[in-house]
């Protein structure tokens, strides 16, 4: 049997064509570039005269008729890097910022026995202070201008104020014990979060428009808290005064603290004194002070406080707005009225 073989057909299919690139390799990448260079400080006195990250290398010790840092310029960043600098008897002060400066930053470290205070700096604004133990100094503790921010610094035990700030300045989360005064604030300030304790004469001293929330003051040898027209004090605990715990003059709030033993230096001091007029007394707890809230002022509000263990509890001139005041010693509270302030 015969077969046919038939041819078959091969296609070729053409290939794109191929060309090929530059056989020298590429040129290296540029180096990504890194933080600015930072200078050591190894030795005292220095003066920093330009802009800057600076930092210490060790604990370092001023020398007799000088500043142990002076700055002079803006922008200037210091690290002590958890070192001290430590003064001697002749001494200046710790750290000096010359003339008006802006945006500083000094950090993490200690200010140690300074006669011309530790850090002294009414020029700084809009700087930042922070993790700084400034103890035993003279003349000033911390102490700067304007418009800055002061957070997590201890002062204790400086013949001075602890902690000292020009207008619209934040402290937050600061202990300041055993000073003259513990913290001396300008008008604007907000003060948050802070513990003083056993200062010779008032604890928080604020000017006008000043924010106090959430401190905790104590066993201050004049008044606890003194705020100016306009602040608001909120949220404290304040026990174991001399004088006044709590004293404010106009236009003022006075919001849900706890004072405890204020006014034992002698007659005629309370727990709250409210001086001024226009303010709001709300939901604080006052006991064994020598006067619980006492009003002298005309044109106050005053609602929901509750009082024990003072003598009086509540002294109120009249012309004020006051909730009624219930005794409800060993009884029920016996009232509806959630505006009432109560004694028992």
């Amino acid at each position: 049997m015969l077969r046919t073989v038939l041819p078959v057909a091969t296609l070729a299919l053409a290939a794109p064509a191929v060309f090929a690139g530059s056989l020298d390799p590429p040129a290296a990448p540029q180096p990504t570039p890194g933080p600015e260079p930072r200078t050591p400080i190894s030795s005292l006195p220095v003066s920093i005269e330009a802009p800057g990250s600076y930092y210490l290398t060790a604990s370092l010790t001023g020398v007799t008729g000088s500043s142990g840092i002076e700055i002079s310029s803006d922008a200037v960043t210091i690290d002590l890097g958890g070192f001290p600098i430590i003064g001697v008897p002749g001494a200046g002060s710790g750290i000096v910022v010359e003339g008006t400066r802006n945006g500083l930053a000094v950090r993490n470290g200690a200010l140690r026995s300074w006669p011309g205070g530790g850090l002294v700096g009414t020029g700084a604004q809009g700087s930042q202070f922070a993790d700084l133990r400034v103890t035993g100094c003279s003349t000033a503790g911390l102490l700067v201008g304007n418009n800055n921010t002061v957070e997590s610094c201890v002062a204790l035990s400086n013949t001075a104020p602890g902690i000292t700030v020009g207008t619209g300045t934040t402290v937050i989360g600061c202990v300041s014990r055993s000073n003259s005064l513990g913290i001396d604030a300008g008008s604007g300030c907000v003060i948050v979060d802070c513990a003083v304790e056993a200062n010779f004469t008032a604890g928080i001293r604020a000017a006008q428009r000043a924010t106090v929330l959430r401190c905790s003051v104590s066993n201050s040898n004049s008044d606890g808290i003194n705020a100016g027209q306009g602040s608001t004090v909120a949220d404290c605990t304040v026990a174991g005064i001399v004088f006044d715990g709590i004293e404010v003059s106009t236009d003022c709030q006075v919001r849900n603290n706890t004072v405890d033993g204020a006014g034992s230096g002698g007659t005629g001091n309370a727990g709250i004194l409210v001086t001024g007029n226009d303010c709001r007394i709300d939901g604080n707890a006052v006991t064994d002070s020598d006067i619980g809230i006492q009003v002298t002022g005309t044109g106050n509000l005053i609602v929901r406080n509750s009082a024990s263990g003072n003598t009086p509890n509540f002294d109120i001139v009249a012309d004020n707005s006051t909730g009624t005041v219930f005794n409800v010693a060993g009884v029920g509270l016996g009232s509806a009225n959630a505006w009432a302030n109560f004694e028992f």
